[in-house]
């Protein structure tokens, strides 16, 4: 779990690149394509164990709200 969600800490990049609000400026489609592609990759080697105990979709959809609802600081 603590794999997935600090692979999770990704997006906080797309936050953290502007000194304003982070909907001012969209990010640009490479830096989308890099994020998404990495934790959809993270996700699939939590989910099926590569490496680690099997997660599965349950604990990585706790994960993934978790990453979404409280805010990493």
């Amino acid at each position: 779990m603590m794999y997935l969600k600090l692979s999770s800490l990704a997006f906080d990049d797309l936050l953290t690149r502007t000194r304003g609000p982070f909907w001012t400026i969209r990010p640009a489609k490479i830096l989308w394509i890099a994020v998404l592609g990495t934790q959809i990759i993270a996700t699939l080697i939590a989910v099926y164990g590569l490496f680690m105990t099997p997660l599965g979709w349950g604990w990585a959809g706790l994960v993934w709200g978790y990453a979404f609802v409280v805010p990493a600081e």
